[in-house]
């Protein structure tokens, strides 16, 4: 196998990794340490260069080891690729040095290593534990005390001097008054009506204000304006349209399978009409993300309850592999891992290996939130409908196919062969113990060989699916004649009811689920029972089978939307004002764990959760509060001087409103909208972005091949979790929008409309 040369956007990085790894910071080095550079070494190298075993004097699991090199002498040579052996070992370059020895690394771990070793491979270190004393739990009194595991504090606003009273709206702004004070920082005035009304249409509504609208907002002299128009915002669907793309960002939302492979997912569209819907219904976020992990086990009967089981559905799925169990693993580490994210605000990835380097979460505890996902089934066979409609569905089915039985049949006959051929073929292409899963009926199945089975019978549906008669049948009398039946089947279209919708959704395999094993770094595996955080919930669960489920999934929405459970509540709360923001009140809100960055405004933090809870976790509330602040209607044109230069740049302690770049859905709709070509038309299959002038959300969204626009203005592909979108200025950018045929056609558009 022969390493490609690495792309030259990768080059660049590598050449450039000295200087940003001098603006990175501590946090940052950390993070890139842990996301990128520990998973390589243990996955590749503990095995001969570990804790049981050294090959050539070399052990690779701290930072003194790596740093002491082996027989040959030290690793490498800080800031110098060329003159470090271990990057020589793992290029391959020297044919008595190949490091692993036998497969070479993916291209994109060596590009990791390199970009490590060019920034001087730091190494931070694990937090000490203090004195060693720790728990019956292993965790320290420091781990106990961070501030994500406390309980909510329950503050009250505080009091703010009698000149920021005059600023102050409403409690939010005591919190930030408060920090004014203490960093010695002042508020900007107030947003003109004009800045305000364009910053709220593209907030709420993902779209610019009208002529019509501004003027309307502008001349409002009622002292309820701002509210007013809230709450008009609100009560539009363009909100749940708008703010729909947060959340598929987060739970990694696409149209196609991804990589590869990358087909489409017909009905996947049923999932963002879900979120859509319930945005717009301003369905409580407890009940919101129940519906999400156990809509099935909840209210199985109703589709609308059903369709938010989409969400165990967004993981990739690369089914033209044979690797099937391999990719079932995939996706139940990414549902593990995108759960721990979106609900939880934790990174559980790194303890799937071993407990957590900086965070107090046991590899036992990524094992145990893994355990609820054990035994999820992807489903094509259900329908989204009510049982009354399934009901009169069977009923005119039943009399279309008893006039049509004779017609079926025939047509049967001459197509079923040489269909039949082609799905041997794929089975063929499993393995004997897959081929054996396939053969059995499905009672007869244990509940992981059933998710097992539907990832294989994937791949034999898409041999019927790209099966084509017309061109199959061997002799012109067989075509002639598929034909003539297809004609006379045809007539009897009048009594074929419309189908019922798809249903892309999930349930579990069984009432009972597969074992959780978990293999220790010593070898070795052990079962690992459904279980929540051991810092914070260290009791097992009480889990319900139901009579086709586990019960599992509903037991860890209860758990994860409990008033009092400090991750979820915190964690949603700081995505809503991170969107409002452009920044969370902390910045990393995909991980407030050690490596990410502490709250700046703590109290005010613990604030709006409870605040949030008590609101029947409500958003459109917690909109409210946040908008009608005179934190968020300070205006961004106010020049970054004086003491807030020196104290706070980048408007961490909100003392005016941060200027910032529309995003790229955000674009396109704006660019729509002014050409006066915007399709407002809501739900239903996306249409392609290049064709269509449908809202980008109601789009096709293929991970491996994302519409041009979209891409170069950063839109995440779909294949994680994506909680701050990157923000990046390109040249591909300018060369876009000056020669691209979509924006120039805009630009005809709106051209021809001004015009007329």
């Amino acid at each position: 196998m022969t390493i490609r040369p690495l792309p030259f956007f990768v080059l660049t990085a590598i050449a450039g990794a000295s200087t940003w790894a001098a603006e990175l910071g501590d946090s940052g080095k950390r993070q890139f340490f842990e996301n990128e550079i520990r998973p390589i070494l243990a996955n590749r190298c503990y095995e001969c260069h570990g804790e049981k075993k050294q090959k050539s004097g070399l052990r690779l699991d701290s930072a003194a080891r790596f740093a002491k090199g082996g027989d040959g002498g030290a690793l490498f040579v800080a800031g110098d690729l060329e003159k470090s052996p271990i990057i020589q070992a793992i290029r391959r370059t020297d044919p008595d040095l190949k490091m692993p020895p036998d497969d070479p690394l993916p291209a994109v771990e060596v590009a990791a290593l390199e970009k490590w070793i060019a920034m001087g491979a730091p190494w931070p270190a694990s937090p000490e534990v203090a004195g060693g004393a720790v728990d019956a739990h292993g965790f320290t009194a420091e781990q106990r005390a961070f501030w994500t595991f406390q309980p909510l504090a329950n503050p009250t606003a505080p009091v703010v001097s009698a000149t920021a009273a005059k600023w102050v709206r409403g409690d939010i702004d005591r919190f930030v008054a408060a920090k004014h004070a203490e960093k010695n920082l002042s508020p900007a005035p107030e947003a003109g009506r004009e800045e305000f009304a364009r910053r709220i249409y593209f907030d709420l509504h993902g779209l610019p204000p009208t002529a019509e609208q501004l003027h309307a907002f502008a001349s409002d002299v009622r002292p309820d304006a701002h509210e007013r128009l809230v709450d008009t915002l609100l009560a539009s669907p363009r909100y749940g349209e708008r703010w729909a793309q947060h959340w598929l960002d987060l739970v990694r939302y696409a149209d196609s399978d991804g990589y590869r492979a990358d087909f489409l997912r017909p009905a996947s569209w049923q999932y963002r009409d879900w979120v859509i819907r319930s945005l717009n219904a301003d369905k409580p976020y407890d009940r919101f993300v129940r519906e999400q992990l156990a809509g099935d086990e909840i209210a199985p009967e109703d589709p609308e309850v059903l369709a938010g089981t989409s969400y165990l559905r967004n993981p990739i799925y690369e089914y033209n592999q044979r690797d099937v169990r391999g990719q079932a693993t995939l996706i139940t580490d990414d549902l593990t891992a995108n759960a721990g994210e979106v609900f939880l605000g934790l990174s559980f990835q790194c303890a799937r290996c071993h407990d957590h380097k900086f965070d107090p979460i046991l590899q036992k505890d990524y094992f145990a939130l893994r355990a609820f996902f054990e035994g999820v089934l992807w489903r094509s066979d259900l329908k989204l409908a009510t049982p009354a409609e399934r009901a009169a569905h069977a009923v005119k089915q039943a009399a279309w196919e008893t006039a049509t039985k004779s017609l079926r049949d025939e047509i049967e006959s001459l197509i079923a062969p040489e269909r039949e051929r082609l799905v041997r073929k794929g089975y063929e292409k499993f393995t004997d113990d897959l081929q054996a899963i396939l053969d059995k009926p499905f009672a007869q199945r244990a509940p992981h060989e059933r998710v097992l089975a539907v990832l294989c019978e994937r791949q034999l549906d898409y041999e019927v699916e790209r099966y084509e008669p017309q061109k199959a049948l061997k002799t012109p009398e067989a075509k002639a004649r598929y034909a003539t039946l297809l004609a006379e089947l045809k007539k009897f279209d009048a009594l074929k009811p419309a189908p019922l919708p798809e249903a892309f959704v999930a349930t579990d395999a069984a009432r009972t689920a597969p074992p959780t094993l978990m293999k220790g770094r010593r070898g070795g595996e052990r079962e690992v029972a459904p279980g929540f955080l051991t810092l914070i919930a260290p009791e097992a669960p009480a889990i319900t089978p139901l009579e086709n489920s586990t019960g599992r999934r509903t037991a860890l929405a209860a758990w994860i939307t409990r008033p009092d459970n400090p991750l979820a509540t915190r964690t949603i709360v700081n995505r809503v004002w991170q969107y409002h923001f452009g920044r969370g009140l902390s910045g990393t809100p995909n991980d407030l764990g050690k490596l990410g960055e502490k709250p700046t405004h703590p109290e005010l933090l613990d604030w709006l959760a409870r605040r949030f809870v008590a609101q029947g976790w409500s958003f459109k509330q917690l909109h409210r509060e946040i908008l009608l602040s005179a934190t968020y209607r300070q205006t961004a044109r106010v020049a970054v001087a004086g003491n807030a230069a020196l104290v706070d740049p980048a408007n961490h302690f909100l003392w005016r409103f941060s200027p910032r770049r529309l995003d790229a859905e955000q674009v396109r709709d704006a660019m729509l909208a002014a050409s006066g070509e915007l399709d407002l038309a809501a739900g239903g299959a996306p249409a392609d972005a290049n064709l269509s002038a449908r809202r980008t959300i109601y789009t096709t969204k293929r991970r491996n091949a994302p519409n041009e626009l979209l891409r170069v203005l950063d839109a995440p592909a779909g294949f994680s979790s994506i909680a701050d979108r990157q923000t990046t200025s390109t040249p591909l950018q300018a060369l876009l929008f000056a020669n691209g045929d979509w924006p120039l056609t805009r630009a005809r558009q709106l051209g021809a409309r001004a015009e007329s």
